[in-house]
């Protein structure tokens, strides 16, 4: 009996271990409205804003980030569908993007003046968000960066090509929407607020690649290699910079090029102050992006383009 009674105490205590290891390891239920996104705090006033390209997520720019730090704060995050973040249904055209990334930039309480950083489709979501939000725009970055325009140009002259990417198997759902819809909003006839293109006051940079893949080669190449002259008919202050020995992932191959461009925005050399994550599981809401996320820096006045102070970089590279 006694044994009886000593097996039955320690099954109990076993199942109550379990019960509380289970308690303990499980991951909490994710919050399936919430977008994540990470702050490095560096020097300055300025906020550098990194968007990611299509089927890409904050990820990207593990390599770049903590370098870009030494020049002023940085900012990344997931796109909903994206890495940490949730879902989102409805549209995913630029101006949607631009938006909402705008709606979480203020939730996590980071201010004007913006740095926008921009690769490939990201880089089309960064020119939204410039043409939108021009007086809160400091300087805009486009790393090898899809034109507004281009998945109609790829649908016409390349439509086998066009439809492979728009079914691609290793794209998200998240990712074949803003396939979908990436001329959505992008054409001038759409009332969209063209603003600012020709009148914007920040400075320009292209960055573009030098070197295409096999696969990359012929009717896309010469497709592709008229994207900047497209751009810089958009921003005609702009200046291109074709980056040596690089593929479509420039922030990735050829790092110092991107910090070289950052330092010329920001007139920023050689700080080693070392950044800090001072967020890496911020989230705010889809949508309406009003969930408290903490204020990742002291509270500042509106941003005043005519007081502020941005260094302009020279006109060839």
């Amino acid at each position: 009996m006694r044994y009886a009674s000593a097996s039955a105490s320690l099954l109990l205590r076993t199942a109550v271990f379990l019960l509380c290891w289970v308690c303990v390891t499980l991951p909490a239920k994710a919050d399936e409205t919430a977008i994540h996104w990470s702050v490095l705090v560096g020097p300055g006033d300025a906020t550098i804003v990194l968007q990611s390209g299509l089927g890409d997520g904050e990820s990207s720019w593990r390599s770049l980030r903590k370098q870009l730090a030494k020049q002023a704060r940085v900012f990344s995050y997931d796109r909903p569908g994206y890495g940490k973040s949730a879902s989102v249904s409805g549209s995913r055209s630029p101006c949607d993007i631009a938006d909402e990334l705008h709606r979480v930039l203020t939730d996590a309480g980071l201010h004007p003046p913006y740095v926008l950083v921009g690769h490939s489709l990201g880089g089309l979501y960064q020119h939204a968000f410039a043409q939108r939000y021009p007086d809160e725009v400091a300087a805009l970055v486009l790393i090898d960066a899809t034109p507004p325009g281009h998945g109609a140009r790829l649908q016409e002259r390349m439509p086998k090509l066009y439809a492979l990417a728009r079914n691609a198997a290793g794209l998200s759902g998240a990712g074949r929407e803003e396939f979908r819809d990436q001329d959505v909003c992008m054409d001038a006839s759409s009332g969209l607020a063209q603003t600012t293109a020709s009148s914007a006051r920040f400075p320009v940079r292209i960055l573009m690649r030098s070197d295409y893949s096999i696969l990359e080669r012929g009717e896309f190449r010469r497709l592709w290699e008229t994207t900047a002259q497209r751009w810089q008919h958009l921003w005609p202050q702009a200046t291109v910079i074709v980056v040596p020995h690089s593929g479509h992932y420039i922030h990735q191959e050829q790092t110092s090029a991107v910090l070289q461009v950052g330092e010329q925005m920001l007139g920023v050399r050689g700080n080693t102050r070392r950044p800090w994550l001072q967020s890496n599981e911020r989230s705010c809401r889809l949508r309406a992006c009003n969930q408290g996320a903490g204020d990742a820096s002291a509270p500042a006045q509106p941003y005043n383009r005519a007081a502020a102070k941005v260094s302009q970089a020279p006109t060839s590279p």
